[in-house]
């Protein structure tokens, strides 16, 4: 007659790790253990790689020139002229858009924005200047709205707007 196996506790895990489906356990599980770190390699690689490229990042903020004075040169206007600086150029369409803003005591003469646009090129080859006439009524000031596009290099194009405001005790012209 046979006598009945007698197991153990530790005898069960010595048995279940002996198993192949264990095994196998166990190595997932170390497979898994190991990805973190990948996946925290690859980020720290990937915001090196970011670090680099930003650090080369072109400064736009002065890019444009936008300088207006008032003319009284056949009547009373805001003359707005915009230069772009350094090897940025002024994009010739959608062109530049300057829009009079109310101010008090101005009544304008355009009827809305003034554009100026030239659809045969593709950049400005020479620095815009617009007139805007108004008339003016015990006015302080004169008030304006430039949009404009332009590019830091070729593809790379970037949208502008400033505001510009003249005081008439101080034009120029």
């Amino acid at each position: 007659m046979r006598q009945p196996r007698v197991r153990t506790r530790s005898m069960r895990r010595a048995l279940l790790c002996g198993t192949s489906e264990f095994r196998w356990l166990l190595t997932v599980l170390a497979l898994v253990s190991l990805i973190d770190p990948w996946k925290i390699a690859a980020s720290q690689e990937l915001q090196s790689l970011l670090d680099r490229i930003a650090s080369n990042k072109v400064d736009t903020s002065n890019s444009i020139q936008v300088d207006a004075r008032i003319s009284d040169v056949a009547g009373y206007a805001l003359v707005v002229s915009i230069e772009p600086e350094a090897t940025v150029r002024l994009v010739s369409d959608p062109g530049i858009r300057v829009t009079p803003l109310l101010s008090e005591g101005v009544i304008w003469n355009t009827a809305g924005s003034v554009e100026v646009r030239d659809t045969d090129h593709d950049y400005f080859d020479v620095a815009p200047t617009i007139r805007l006439p108004f008339t003016e009524n015990a006015a302080r000031t004169v008030r304006a709205r430039v949009e404009y596009a332009y590019c830091i290099i070729d593809q790379q194009c970037l949208f502008g707007e400033q505001f510009v405001e003249v005081a008439l005790d101080n034009w120029i012209e």
